[in-house]
């Protein structure tokens, strides 16, 4: 009767709660069905906190722009050219929208922040594996982990947990360092075989980045730096010369089809709605080759450029939005960053990944999918006021 009794308080809302959200956590990259069941709990119960007032959002130019950007998007269904493409693919802004939110509000005091990086790391680690395994049995040229998808999600998804993974070996914590190694080295692994040239040029930039803000930027470290890269770079000339993935690499930035994407995005865009676009997902109803006969793409499945891909599907209010949403996050970083020596470090996680998105969405897409609701997540803890020293450290 008493274990009955322990069961029962245990399972309260907020056990319940933690459950999904560490469900959810470990099926974002790895599992379709669980990441939708979990997130769908989890929306549930949220919106139960908020009618309860348990949770409250706060109007500051962060969630007001983000709220924003989510009514202009809806708004696009209505004035879009197809109300169904729309209507569904409008769900991948709300789940980002409510998972930025989410993380922000939720109380940490009561969850060990080491346990949602585990959590994390541990999913990353069997999904890449997983990816590893079929890559090297199979005539599959790139890396793909499992729920997130083509090569260039996933490596965007890859370039996050790099980021933190990286980022750990300087924050001193005892957060387990053998977990931090696997982790690392499987994630820069996954960049470099990924094939993705957008992940794979952007990686020299993202370890300057770190070991500039950790203040790490010696002569030794420069060293290390430069003899990583080399190392990087003989090791992708040397590991096959017919491989897809070397083709990718010495294509460098030539790649006259992504062009025409870009120019057929402006041309889609200024030739409908110029301020809610065309509506999210009815860029697949347009043919680039109507504008350059020459182009190998009978439609476009993105812009493969987040600003463009804003700019056509949700228009000059949808691309603005986002901006300045990426604006005010990177500065409210910075300000946690200069104002909490204990957490400094954690706040860098959150500054560099803002940089490596805004670099990235250059030549693709970085702001949907999984990759996308792992990025908000990591924001909205970093920017929760629960997330203290005392949490990160017990």
């Amino acid at each position: 009767m008493n274990l009955l009794s322990q069961f029962k308080n245990k399972l309260t809302f907020d056990y319940v709660f933690y459950v999904f959200l560490l469900l959810f956590l470990f099926s974002l990259p790895l599992s379709e069905g669980l990441k939708q069941i979990s997130l769908s709990v989890l929306m549930l119960m949220f919106m139960i906190s908020l009618i309860k007032r348990d949770i409250k959002i706060e109007l500051d130019i962060i969630n007001i722009m983000l709220l924003l950007h989510l009514l202009f998007v809806l708004v696009g269904i209505f004035v879009g050219i197809n109300f169904e493409e729309s209507l569904k693919q409008c769900r991948d802004t709300l789940r980002i929208v409510f998972v930025f939110l989410l993380f922000r509000y939720i109380d940490l005091s009561k969850i060990n922040f080491k346990l949602i990086i585990y959590t994390i790391f541990l999913s990353f680690i069997i999904t890449i594996l997983l990816g590893f395994y079929i890559f090297f049995t199979t005539t599959e040229v790139y890396i793909k982990l499992n729920s997130v998808g083509s090569p260039n999600r996933s490596a965007v998804f890859i370039s996050i947990i790099f980021v933190v993974s990286f980022c750990l070996f300087f924050i001193k914590n005892n957060f387990n360092k053998n977990l931090i190694y696997v982790t690392f080295f499987l994630s820069s692994s996954g960049v470099i075989l990924g094939g993705s040239r957008m992940a794979i040029y952007t990686l020299p930039l993202l370890i300057f980045l770190i070991i500039y803000f950790f203040n790490k930027m010696n002569f030794k470290n420069i060293a290390y730096f430069f003899v990583i890269i080399v190392i990087i770079v003989a090791a992708i000339f040397l590991f096959n010369d017919n491989s897809h993935l070397l083709n990718k690499i010495t294509k460098g930035f030539n790649d006259i089809h992504r062009i025409q994407l870009w120019y057929s995005s402006i041309y889609i865009w200024s030739e409908h709605n110029l301020f809610f676009g065309i509506g999210v997902g009815n860029s697949i109803f347009f043919n680039p080759q109507v504008y350059f006969p020459s182009s190998v793409m009978t439609y476009i499945d993105n812009a493969h450029n987040t600003y463009l891909d804003m700019l056509l599907e949700r228009g000059i209010l949808g691309l603005v939005t986002y901006l300045v949403f990426l604006v005010y996050l990177l500065i409210s970083l910075f300000r946690l960053k200069k104002n909490n020596n204990k957490l400094s470090g954690y706040f860098i996680i959150g500054i560099v990944i803002s940089i490596m998105n805004i670099v990235m969405s250059f030549t693709n897409i970085t702001f949907r999918y999984e990759f996308a609701l792992l990025m908000v997540l990591i924001f909205g803890l970093l920017l929760n006021r629960s997330f203290t020293s005392k949490n990160v450290n017990k």
